[in-house]
């Protein structure tokens, strides 16, 4: 089955360490309730406008990738646009 995923559509909720927004555009299992509920893989979208601390996924791969801007610094690496970059959730990072 092909789905449509709409920008209206997306869940706009806040950052756990409430420094900005993000948009999930996909969770699965669908009727997953995040945060809390456990889930196996989760899409979001979201705009970082300035320096600070990551929030903490315990237990969580999380993958980043820049699609918009110049890139982002991320701990001590150093992302450029377009290119994926996996780090742990219960890795303190800013």
């Amino acid at each position: 089955m092909i789905r449509m995923l709409r920008l209206d559509n997306y869940r706009v909720m806040p950052w756990k360490n409430g420094r900005g927004t993000t948009r999930q555009i996909a969770i699965f299992p669908e009727d997953a309730a995040f945060p809390g509920d456990e889930f196996l893989w989760r899409v979001s979208s979201a705009k970082v406008t300035e320096a600070g601390p990551f929030s903490a996924f315990p237990g969580c791969d999380r993958f980043l990738a820049v699609w918009q801007g110049a890139g982002l610094l991320l701990g001590t690496q150093s992302l450029e646009p377009l290119v994926p970059q996996k780090f742990s959730g219960d890795e303190p990072i800013e």
